[in-house]
């Protein structure tokens, strides 16, 4: 026997009436009907030796006319006559055993398989309610065979035959059991083979995503100044970035005019990618106001800046309604002078305590220094809802003043013994604290703090933290 033929064989019948063109969800179910069909076939055929053993011709007939009406319901499948298929199937099952238990008398217990026939349509029929009715079908078939007693040609069967007859349903309902087993087993093996297929495409996508991500990370690195690039326009700085993912909406940017230096600390709309790409927006339209326009003042930045970030983020249906939070600083070290504009983000200035600074009441006080906040104003750059210009807060610098600007990614972060958000104030007492070390002995003091604080928590947004010493 050549067992490549006959598995050929059996699968071209699980096949029949199927299109590619037809969802993977149907294919599944005609499959699976389409098997039901086959091993019931077979089933029905393997109980034709029963027929000399009872001496029945009418038990002979009523096999050989089910083995038809199956494979009428093949032929009905391979011509995508499903519905039809399907009903005939059904009623030709439960037909025949009406009349196979009607012939052989109740004590054959034939009628038993109705409780299996019951189940079938769970297995091939897509609506459940069609399910029900057919299980509901085949309880009133079981009920009327048992108690009514409808007689059909009966045969008398005696005590030897029936012993035989009993013994040849165990072991038709082994087989067809065994066949079930089949079923559900290669239909767990397609799925299994489907999810794997999905599973590799999932991770051929996913390989590609990281990788140009990486690329994006990559590139984004490159426009946030290193540390050499960093202290080569302010010396006494420190810097703490750290995105949530691979990329960041949170940036930090530097530039040198002559002796007027500016710093920007900026937090864009979302974080990943998306954040990625608005901070590239940000980025380069903060070069483009100083070195294409000659903007100088903060505020004229910030007022451009958003101009310049509005046409783009607001294009016709565009649902970005935020824009970008941000600090910019101007430190001119000829005048002595330093300008701070803000968007939502304020920022922290620590000055020696034998200084005050002019229309600002400290916030809090240290052994040496006294905080003041700089407020911003509470409107984003590039955001739908402008309320006013943007105006900036003129400082005279003094010696030992230290600047810090911050996104909210830093107070935000939830942690510590309750899992709760750090918040402004201990952020602030710990600068208060460490503001007598160098700066970058504060930016250890800084990472350690945020790091002991989150513990295993996940980060919840992008980290920056900038120090300036002046």
């Amino acid at each position: 026997m050549d067992l490549t033929k006959t598995k050929f064989r059996w699968s071209s019948i699980n096949y029949l009436g199927i299109d590619e063109s037809m969802d993977d969800f149907t294919q599944k179910h005609i499959r699976i009907y389409n098997r039901i069909v086959g091993i019931s076939l077979l089933t029905f055929l393997s109980f034709l030796p029963l027929s000399g053993v009872i001496e029945s011709v009418i038990y002979l007939l009523i096999l050989l006319s089910t083995a038809l009406a199956l494979c009428l319901c093949l032929w009905l499948s391979s011509l995508t006559y499903f519905i039809p298929s399907k009903i005939l199937f059904f009623f030709t099952l439960t037909t025949s055993i009406a009349l196979i238990t009607m012939h052989l008398g109740i004590n054959s217990k034939v009628h038993l398989s109705f409780i299996l026939i019951g189940t079938l349509p769970l297995l091939y029929l897509k609506r459940k309610l069609h399910a029900f009715y057919t299980c509901m079908y085949c309880i009133v078939a079981f009920f009327l065979v048992q108690f009514e007693y409808f007689e059909f040609y009966p045969v008398e069967v005696d005590s030897w035959k029936l012993f035989m007859l009993y013994n040849c349903i165990v072991i038709g309902l082994v087989v067809v059991g065994f066949f079930y087993n089949a079923i559900f087993k290669m239909i767990a093996e397609e799925r299994v083979e489907e999810l794997m297929g999905i599973n590799s495409q999932i991770s051929i996508q996913n390989q590609h995503i990281l990788e140009n991500i990486a690329l994006a990370r990559e590139i984004q690195s490159n426009l946030l100044p290193d540390q050499k690039s960093f202290n080569s326009i302010f010396p006494n700085a420190l810097v703490f970035y750290k995105s949530k993912e691979l990329v960041g909406g949170d940036f930090y940017w530097i530039e040198s005019v002559g002796n007027v230096k500016y710093c920007a600390v900026i937090d864009s709309t979302g974080h990943g990618v998306p954040g990625a790409f608005v901070s590239i927006i940000g980025h380069q339209a903060l070069n483009r106001c100083i070195n294409n326009l000659g903007l100088k003042e903060p505020q004229e930045i910030m007022n451009k800046l958003h101009e310049l970030v509005y046409q783009v983020m607001r294009k016709e249906d565009s649902n970005i309604l935020d824009g970008m939070d941000m600090s910019l600083l101007m430190l001119d070290e000829k005048n002595k002078r330093l300008a701070l504009c803000g968007a939502h983000n304020s920022a922290l200035l620590l000055r020696n305590k034998e200084f005050e600074l002019a229309g600002f009441e400290p916030q809090y006080e240290g052994a040496e220094k006294k905080m003041f906040k700089i407020q911003a104003q509470s409107q984003s750059v590039g955001s739908e809802y402008l309320k006013e210009s943007f105006v900036q807060v003129d400082i005279p610098v003094k010696k030992g003043d230290i600047i810090y600007m911050y996104t909210d990614g830093y107070v935000d972060q939830f942690g510590g013994e309750f899992q709760k958000k750090l918040l402004h104030k201990p952020f602030k007492m710990m600068l208060l604290k460490n503001q007598h070390l160098d700066m970058l002995e504060q930016q250890n003091q800084i990472v350690d703090f945020y790091e002991s604080w989150k513990g295993d928590v996940m980060q919840v947004d992008d980290v920056c933290v900038v120090g300036i010493k002046l």
